[in-house]
């Protein structure tokens, strides 16, 4: 089985890094991260996510490191698929490496669906419910603050616990 992942808000936790650098959220309900820091200008917050030491140190989602070890055990080949900026390639996969999380490729790329498409991915899971919306084969929404208000085409998982149960019975 071939699973695309997003890294940010499936396996990295950029809920908590964002709350970690500007506070709490301001707009707790908000349909997207950025609105949930609203007072942050988009200058600032756009800034922030293009920096290194945001993905460096970013803290990982509750039990992702399990969910990936499971995974691996399975035997699936593990892609992660991510619009973070290319210049952050080697910083995605040291953050990677750093937390013994193995995957087959790391991709980094401006449109998730039409790569997702290229990979012939048996499912595609992702935070972004307009990332979910556009792509076209199994996919499911990870649960995030900044996303749960939001309707979702794919299945909604909870967290990693859910998700391998779903994904677990594809196999």
């Amino acid at each position: 089985m071939r699973i695309g992942l997003e890294i940010d808000g499936v396996i990295a936790d950029l809920y908590g890094a964002a709350v970690k650098a500007f506070g709490p959220p301001r707009v707790p309900g908000a349909r997207t991260l950025p609105e949930m820091f609203a007072d942050i200008s988009d200058t600032a917050f756009d800034n922030w996510l293009q920096h290194d030491t945001t993905y460096l140190h970013m803290p990982m989602v509750a039990r992702a490191d399990e969910g990936m070890i499971a995974l691996n055990g399975l035997g699936y080949s593990l892609y992660i698929v991510t619009e973070r900026p290319k210049h952050l390639i080697q910083v995605t996969a040291k953050w990677l490496a750093d937390r013994n999380i193995r995957v087959d490729r790391i991709i980094h790329v401006q449109n998730k669906s039409i790569t997702a498409s290229s990979l012939a991915l048996d499912c595609f899971i992702d935070h972004d419910p307009n990332t979910i919306r556009e792509i076209n084969l199994p996919r499911y929404l990870f649960s995030q603050p900044y996303n749960k208000s939001r309707f979702s085409f794919g299945e909604r998982v909870i967290d990693w616990e859910d998700l391998l149960m779903r994904i677990k019975k594809y196999a």
